[in-house]
């Protein structure tokens, strides 16, 4: 019986130069053998076991100057109130209060995309006698074009209940604004307010090829899935790997899997028709990547950002860890190969007649540029270039640790 190698030669780039020095840090540190890509280290926070996962009932009302317009209609449901909020702390929980907004309320239920709509303490007894409707329009906005909108109009008598839950379909920051009407007609509107909708913690996977993607998705369910410490944030190099339109939702123990939000749902589904222009989309879709890991950070310091990564791509983690400047205690790093880069490189990267001294030399390297794209916040170095040998029918890799001891994240 025969076996096929699958090949792609790219041309030869910094980037390689980058990639020994991280396997080099990754050799001076734990690492783990495995066939599949272990959850996350850092404690999760486990959704309830109803058939829908609700937030632990802490709550989020901000507030904040924007423009948005968005047109479309998701789903609403209604659900049980939830439980009185928590004192907020000084981790920013809330981003911001209420000003006039503060009639109507909108409290994102943390670790659900639901967002409460309510009644403030604010709201004239007599509302109902000058209102009917409230109107909600929400937008999701990335470097001047939005990626995700809302457009609901929510009866006043639902509002007054107190129970009303209106998805926003996905996690991050959203612009809001709420207009007052009676018959169709606008009484008043009030002010815009930006809507963190957020999480304890998050799996970041921007996953190229084709056979991580693989190995990937099978940690998705089962007794390890990582879905269990988090909301799964997905954007893939080669994207007709999945049905976009029918990811996995929350349910049970588990939570959603979503597309890159600050991609729209057709951009993040595109499949470019040559193998160099989806890896080259997937480059450019880097910085993409890191921009909503930072906007995640600043809604919520005390999120932890699990990062998923294939080797050949392995300047991900300056760009989406270390430029964001994240702490160490708040960030955990996996990384998957299918074996062939990695059997290719590691020989060539310590047959040198010197192994220790080039295994100290390239850990020293990685280091040093850690702590500049730390100081920095921005990661200094030629675009990323896939790397060779991206395909094989043979042995696989799973790096499950990066540190030795100590928080996640240490040492790498």
């Amino acid at each position: 019986m025969g076996l096929l190698l699958m090949h792609r030669v790219y041309p030869s780039t910094r980037q390689h130069t980058l990639r020994r020095i991280f396997i080099a840090t990754l050799l001076s540190t734990t690492l783990g053998v495995g066939t599949a890509v272990l959850p996350a280290q850092a404690a999760p926070t486990v959704p309830s076991t109803d058939t829908t996962p609700t937030a632990p009932h802490t709550t989020q009302t901000v507030s904040q100057p924007s423009e948005a317009s968005p047109t479309a209609t998701p789903e609403a449901s209604v659900s049980p109130a939830p439980e009185e909020a928590p004192t907020p702390t000084t981790q920013g929980r809330r981003v911001a209060r209420s000003t006039d907004a503060s009639e109507i309320l909108l409290e994102p239920q943390r670790n659900t995309t639901q967002v409460r709509v309510r009644l403030g303490d604010d709201a004239a007894a007599d509302i109902a006698d000058t209102i009917d409707t409230v109107h909600l329009r929400a937008t999701m906005n990335y470097r001047g074009k939005v990626t995700r909108e809302i457009d609901k109009k929510i009866p006043l008598a639902q509002v007054q209940e107190g129970n009303y839950s209106l998805d926003f379909g996905t996690f991050g920051k959203f612009t809001a604004s709420l207009t007052l009407e009676k018959n169709g007609n606008t009484v008043r509107a009030l002010s815009n307010q930006t809507i963190g909708v957020t999480a304890d913690s998050y799996n970041i996977a921007p996953v190229s090829a084709t056979l991580p993607v693989a190995m990937f998705s099978l940690n998705l369910w089962g007794e390890n899935s990582i879905r269990k410490s988090g909301p799964v944030i997905a954007m893939f190099e080669r994207p007709n790997a999945y049905n976009w339109k029918a990811l996995p939702g929350p349910e049970a123990d588990n939570y959603g899997v979503y597309g890159l939000p600050y991609l729209s749902e057709k951009e993040i589904a595109l499949q470019p028709g040559g193998f160099d222009e989806a890896s080259q989309q997937f480059r450019d879709r880097i910085d993409i990547v890191a921009d909503y890991v930072r906007d995640l950070r600043e809604l919520d310091p005390s999120s932890t950002i699990n990062l998923y990564v294939v080797d050949v791509f392995v300047n991900v983690v300056q760009k989406v860890i270390y430029a964001n400047k994240i702490p160490q205690d708040r960030y955990t790093i996996r990384l998957i190969t299918d074996g062939a880069y990695s059997y290719v490189k590691f020989p060539d990267v310590y047959n040198d007649g010197n192994p220790k001294g080039t295994h100290e030399r390239l850990v020293r390297e990685w280091k040093e540029l850690k702590a500049k794209t730390y100081a920095k916040g921005r990661a200094e170095y030629l675009p990323i270039v896939p790397g060779r040998c991206r395909h094989t029918c043979g042995r696989w890799l799973i790096l499950n640790r990066m540190h030795s001891g100590g928080s996640p994240g240490q040492n790498c």
